[in-house]
Order: structure tokens, then sequence, then C-alpha cells
């Protein structure tokens, strides 16, 4: 990738004055935020730093395999400990986000944190806070990324372990959809080979992230998509909702709604999927798309968020009947080629 050479030195320099490193990544933090975490701390704990990683709170159930995720910190379950872990900390690293605020309840302590931060982030935006930059937009993920500064610090041998390797696989796999998406580089194949040689198996990585449903979360995914989806534009278009009721009634947890957003994407005709999570006081909104829409152009604009061309996130603080009529008039003209 093309990192600014300024920027990298700048991190090796850094890296080599400090023992103890923090690392967080954002709220509700998905594959690539836990595997980005977890990787780069087991390769800088291989590289001989002191590493701990906090997140404002738990990721979905299907990730809890990962090497290394019984030793985070939770900022939701122990505010204490992560403002303690934070202070006494010589550097934060801040992965897979660009705006403080994605850190939810724990933006406060890591925005008024003294110590320098690096940030390594591939989502659309700019970010002044950071000491250290190394985001780049076009990366496939920001495992990926974690990756190549790695291989550009320290020769691999002395950081790419196995565990190293299925954590930053599990991000690039979740955030390329298995390698299908349009971030998908002959770069990531050439990562993913790297990370293969370390004994990582691609199919048992499938099967923890994909093949691991309860009872309870695929009965509420037919749900939704039986009862819950509507079809705008010809069906171009597809949204879904879910709210506590259906948490109640099937025995799931909001993380459990993790992939539901692509499914109407496997019909053919339907460009653009959005997924809204309802709860008392906010309604979380995630978008896909296909081809060359710009989702995420629609979900800054509208919906206080951001992320990618085809995959991007949003809020609403409206109800859900307004949240489903400014929608409607969102694409009542939608420019579809």
């Amino acid at each position: 990738m093309g990192h600014n050479y300024s920027e990298l030195l700048q991190w090796k320099k850094t890296l080599n004055k400090v023992q103890s490193v923090l690392i967080t990544s954002h709220t509700s933090p998905d594959g690539d935020a836990i595997g980005s975490s977890l990787g780069l701390s087991h390769a800088l704990k291989a590289m001989g730093k002191q590493c701990k990683v906090v997140l404002p709170n738990r990721g979905a159930n299907f990730l809890d395999w990962m090497p290394g995720i019984d030793l985070i910190t939770y900022y939701e379950e122990d505010s204490k400990s992560v403002q303690a872990l934070v202070h006494n900390s010589d550097l934060i690293v801040c992965l897979d986000f660009n705006a403080l605020h994605r850190l939810g309840e724990l933006c406060e302590t890591i925005e008024h944190a003294s110590q320098p931060k690096v940030l390594i982030d591939h989502h659309i935006g700019e970010a002044s806070w950071p000491a250290i930059n190394l985001c780049q937009i076009g990366a496939s993920s920001t495992c990926e990324l974690v990756f190549d500064v790695l291989q550009q610090t320290a020769e691999k041998s002395s950081w790419l372990s196995l565990e190293v390797g299925q954590c930053l696989y599990t991000g690039i796999m979740t955030d390329t959809g298995s390698f299908r998406f349009h971030g998908t580089s002959p770069l990531v194949h050439r990562v993913a080979a790297d990370l293969l040689e370390v004994g990582v198996k691609p199919n048992q990585v499938h099967e923890q992230v994909d093949d691991s449903f309860t009872d309870g979360r695929l009965k509420m995914f037919a749900h939704v998509l039986l009862h819950n989806t509507n079809y705008l534009c010809d069906g171009q278009v597809a949204y879904s909702f879910v709210s506590a009721k259906e948490y109640e009634e099937f025995n799931v947890t909001s993380s459990d709604t993790e992939g539901l957003v692509n499914q109407p994407m496997r019909l053919q005709n339907v460009r653009i999927s959005i997924f809204f999570k309802i709860a008392e006081d906010r309604i979380k909104i995630s978008f896909r798309s296909k081809g060359e829409i710009d989702i995420q152009q629609i979900a800054s604009k509208y919906f206080d968020g951001g992320g990618h061309r085809n995959a991007a996130g949003g809020i609403s603080f409206e109800t859900w009947e307004k949240t489903e009529a400014k929608l409607k008039t969102i694409f009542q003209d939608f420019p579809f080629e």
C-alpha cells in the first residue's frame, strides 16, 4: 500500500521509544475491528511490547473464538479499568474508524488522553486528530493495513504467527465479504497467502464466522426477510428492520443481526439494501450497494454516517415512522442508471 513515508518513519521511531501500547476500535466492533486490534496486539507483543486492547463494548458472539478475545477490556462493563489502562499507556493506536465519536462512551477518555495517537483506517473521511496517520481509503480492510504497516516495521519472522494470521484473516474475510467486495485487490490475495502460509485454515475461519448460527438467530433472519422486508424503486431498493420485539421473541441480541443487511443483495434485481436496528432512543442503519452506486453519500448526507462506496453506516434519532418516510422520500426519484 502507498503509505506516506514520513508517517511510517514516525511510526517506527515512536514505536521504538515506547513500551506500553493501548489499542482500541469502534463501538459494536465487527470482524475487522476486533481482528485488527487482536492481530496488532499479538504482533507487538511478539516484538517485545506490552499491549492492552480496550473496546467500547462487545462484538458478535461468532467472533468469540478469536485468539486473545478473553484479554479485551470493555468500557461498557468496566470503565474504571479502561481509564486506568489508558492512563498507564505510552501510545494509543486507534483502528478502523476516523471519527472519535465512533468510540461511543469511550470517546471522551481517548480524546482527552495526552499520549500520542496513531490512526490506521480505511474508511472515507479526513482525521486531523492523530499524531500519526496511516490511513488508506483504497484498502480492503484495516486488517490489510495492519499487515502492511507491520511488514514495513519489522521482519515477518519477528511478529507473524498463527494467532496474528487468524485475527487478520478474519478481518479481511469479513470486510471483503469472503473476497468478493469492491476492495478485493491482487494485494489482498497476496496478504491472505502470507497468512495461509503460517497455518491459517480458511475453512475453519469460515465455519466459525458464517456457520455458527444459533437456532434463534436463523429463525430471526427468516422472520425479518419474510415479514420485515420491503421494496422501493421497482424492487431495486430493499429495506429491512428489526426491533426489541424480535430480540425477545427469538432469544437473540443486537449483535446477532450481523450480516442481515447482505441477504436481500442476493436478489438479482436488488441494487441497494438498507437495514434498520430500532432501539428506544435511536435507529442504527446499515447500507449496502452494488456496482457504482455510492451508498456512503446517502449515509453521510441524510443519516449522519459514512463508510465506503458499497458499504456504510448511519443513525437516526427520529421515530421509525419518520425515518421510514424519510427513506421513501430519498428514493422517490433516485437516479438509477
